[in-house]
């Protein structure tokens, strides 16, 4: 056992580990975006619609953020927009925190959600960088790892601290965030490629997006994972609601959600080692059905035991369709433009954030859970059916 993780540590630049401890440390400090609709609607007595509107316009955010990222990446680099990103946030986090104001308390996680996913296409296009293409599904699914490991603790651990008080999420978020942003700026050196600079000084930022727009495979894989990104961002809107509609507490939730970070810090690693000799879009075909089973399972679940066996079921989607996702998009793009596609790739899931919440909370309110889970597990057979299709034309 040791041997092996000698062997994977080294086969994997040094770079790499800095940003694979980095993200640890951000993720088990993921608290807010998991309890806001919660604390908006049980601690500042929002309306459903209300508070599902202000994790949409989060997502709205997150979605500018992946153009102005993928852009800033490519034109600016990759270690300042990452800085950029941790600092802000961190800061954002302890004001949203301190809010009075119902208003800003809607709208600022829209500013909040542009600083907080900024960097996202600067890790892709780093890890891209610095990691040999054979190396590449293996080394997203190493950080793919790291991430579920944090969110495995995260959700437990904020659903006590918050019988402490809301703000103490706030607080440890912005503190985890910062010690990131920290790491970053002492210990990750500028990585990109000549290629880049120089088509940043003769290509304007449009321009850039442009390249990145005109190849239809690209375009058509965001188009799919948006499909994706629509029920991911359900578990942190409607799911806690819903279960608390069956009597369940934030505790409960917390449990619910964790086993998903736990099952693919202990399955994640040999399902991509399997998928990695396996095709592609058929792999990604498979966990959209994943996806779509475990998600209308919530229709049925009314205990916490079955929330849980239901979110184990689309996680096993999640395991195959992540790591190999964010390769392909690694393999298709140019060293010059690799900020601004994963920048469009990117766009799938900031959208989704931005419109899954508020649509999936009107859904809930006039229809109830079983309504919003039957219209996911018709989405997530839609993604089965985009991914089968699309590796039946390549």
């Amino acid at each position: 056992m040791l041997r092996s993780v000698q062997t994977a540590y080294r086969s994997l630049p040094p770079v790499f580990w800095v940003l694979w401890v980095g993200t640890l440390i951000n993720r088990l400090g993921l608290f807010v975006i998991v309890f806001l609709t919660l604390y908006l609607t049980k601690e500042r007595g929002m309306s459903v619609e209300q508070a599902t509107l202000a994790v949409s316009l989060l997502g709205l955010g997150s979605f500018t953020a992946s153009l102005v990222g993928g852009v800033l990446t490519d034109r600016i680099g990759r270690k300042p927009t990452f800085v950029i990103s941790m600092i802000m946030t961190s800061i954002l986090l302890l004001i949203l925190g301190s809010l009075q104001s119902d208003i800003l308390l809607v709208t600022l996680p829209f500013v909040l959600g542009l600083f907080m996913d900024l960097y996202r296409p600067a890790m892709s296009a780093l890890i891209a960088d610095v990691v040999p293409e054979k190396d590449r599904v293996r080394a997203f699914s190493y950080l793919y790892w790291a991430m579920n490991l944090g969110a495995a603790v995260a959700p437990v651990v904020a659903g006590f601290a918050s019988q402490i008080g809301y703000p103490v999420l706030f607080i440890g978020d912005a503190i985890t965030t910062m010690l990131f942003g920290l790491l970053v700026l002492w210990k990750i050196p500028e990585t990109r490629p000549v290629e880049a600079a120089a088509l940043s000084r003769v290509v304007n930022p449009m321009g850039q997006l442009r390249i990145a727009l005109k190849d239809r495979q690209l375009v058509f894989l965001t188009l799919i994972s948006f499909g994706l990104g629509f029920m991911m961002f359900q578990t942190y809107s409607a799911l806690p609601l819903d279960m608390n509609t069956h009597g369940l507490s934030d505790v409960d939730y917390g449990f619910a959600t964790s086993i998903n970070g736990a099952l693919i810090v202990l399955l994640s690693l040999p399902a991509a080692a399997w998928a990695h000799r396996q095709s592609r879009y058929h792999v990604l075909a498979l966990a959209g059905v994943l996806w779509a089973v475990g998600f209308g399972m919530y229709g049925l679940a009314s205990t916490t035991l079955g929330f849980m066996l239901a979110t184990s079921v689309w996680t096993l989607g999640e395991m195959l369709s992540s790591p190999v996702g964010n390769a392909l998009i690694s393999e298709i793009a140019p060293p010059e433009s690799r900020g601004a596609y994963n920048g469009v790739a990117g766009m799938a899931w900031g959208l989704s954030s931005g419109v899954g919440p508020a649509v999936g909370g009107i859904i809930f309110a006039r229809g109830g859970g079983g309504l919003l889970w039957v219209v996911c597990l018709g989405v997530g057979l839609t993604v089965a059916a985009g991914y089968w299709t699309l590796g039946r034309r390549a």
